[in-house]
């Protein structure tokens, strides 16, 4: 998650849930995220995967304000989906749950 920090004030991202959990199948999974500063109108989605002793960090894709999203390219089947809702507000939308999606999922905020 992504933290700035001043002398003054600290912003920081939050996702509402902190596990969820789906079995192979399940319809799908949405992931919300949040932030406090309308300065970060980036908004991005990180998945850890750790398999078999490695562990990778991809990214997603991004929304920028209320415009379409942005995907990497082994994100861009429609079982993935990025919504921006306002500046503050986000979620990750994951359809057919499977195995292979096992990973912890990440939200950060930019201004770029």
């Amino acid at each position: 998650m992504h933290q700035r920090s001043s002398s003054r004030q600290t912003n920081s991202c939050e996702q509402r849930k902190k596990v969820e959990t789906g079995e192979e199948g399940t319809k799908e999974i949405k992931i919300y995220c949040s932030h406090d500063d309308s300065s970060l109108q980036v908004m991005l989605w990180y998945q850890h995967q750790t398999t078999h002793s490695r562990r990778s960090m991809s990214l997603i894709g991004y929304s920028v304000l209320q415009g379409e999203p942005s995907y990497e390219d082994q994100f861009k089947d429609s079982r993935f989906q990025i919504k921006g809702e306002g500046t503050l507000k986000g979620s990750l939308l994951i359809r057919t749950v499977n195995l292979a999606d096992s990973a912890v999922y990440f939200c950060a905020a930019s201004t770029q």
